[in-house]
Formats: C-alpha cells, sequence, structure tokens
C-alpha cells in the first residue's frame, strides 16, 4: 500500500499535473510508449497497483467471482468492490431546484430565533425574553 500524505494540493496545479501526464500520454504511439511515459510518473508499485486495478474490470466481465478475482491477482474484495462501483456508478447531475433527500425533513420555524445567549425568542415578543 503506497501511503500518501494528508497535504492537498491546490486546485490549480492539480490541474496542471493531469494535463502533463495526459500530454504524455497522447505522445505516446504504442503500448511501450505509453509504458515509458507512465513510468516517468509513477514507481513500479504504482504501476503494478494501477494494473491490477485496470484488469479488475475485464475479469468482472469474464465472469469471475470476487474470491477467483483476488486469488488471481491478489486484491482483497473490497478494492473490487470499490472499482467495480464507481465503474457503475452514474454520474451525479446537481439540479438547481431539485428536492433532496432532506426535503421531507422538519425544518425550523423562522418565526422564531435563539439568541447568542441560548434564549429563545419570538420576534413579536422580542421584548420579552424567557
Amino acid at each position: 500500500m503506497v501511503r500518501v500524505s494528508k497535504k492537498y494540493l491546490e486546485e490549480k496545479l492539480k490541474r496542471e499535473s493531469w494535463r502533463r501526464l495526459l500530454n504524455e500520454v497522447q505522445k505516446s504511439k504504442s503500448e511501450e510508449e505509453l509504458i515509458k511515459s507512465v513510468e516517468k510518473f509513477l514507481t513500479s508499485a504504482e504501476i503494478t497497483m494501477l494494473e491490477k486495478r485496470l484488469a479488475i474490470p475485464i475479469l468482472l466481465k469474464r465472469g469471475l467471482s470476487y474470491r477467483a478475482i483476488g486469488e488471481v491477482i491478489d486484491v482483497s474484495p473490497n478494492t473490487i468492490s470499490f472499482v467495480k462501483h464507481n465503474l457503475t456508478k452514474k454520474p451525479v447531475v446537481h439540479r438547481k431546484y431539485s428536492p433532496t433527500r432532506h426535503s421531507g425533513r422538519r425544518q425550523p420555524d423562522p418565526k422564531k430565533y435563539i439568541l447568542p445567549h441560548g434564549k429563545l425568542v419570538y420576534p413579536q415578543r422580542r421584548d420579552r425574553v424567557r
């Protein structure tokens, strides 16, 4: 398992990094050139991990069980499940005014609010704090 630090890249740097990898991959004319391009960016352990993850959908399509796939390429059932579900996941379309799964929940009463010191106040009775 590859260890990754908890520091995240800023979005601009992340996009530039992906663009650089994509350019290197697009330059490659053959499988050998593609492998050499990928070797510029990844260690042999990372390449092996990538190859295993790329093989999972192929083996699933052949009808192998999770256990058989795990034995053949030495990956955990959790990894197989992760790859399978991310391949079959439909893209999420965010609609501006679509109801959410929380829309049926009780909403706070807009006629009352809580003061900073924790007392419940009704706007029409603001002068009387209980």
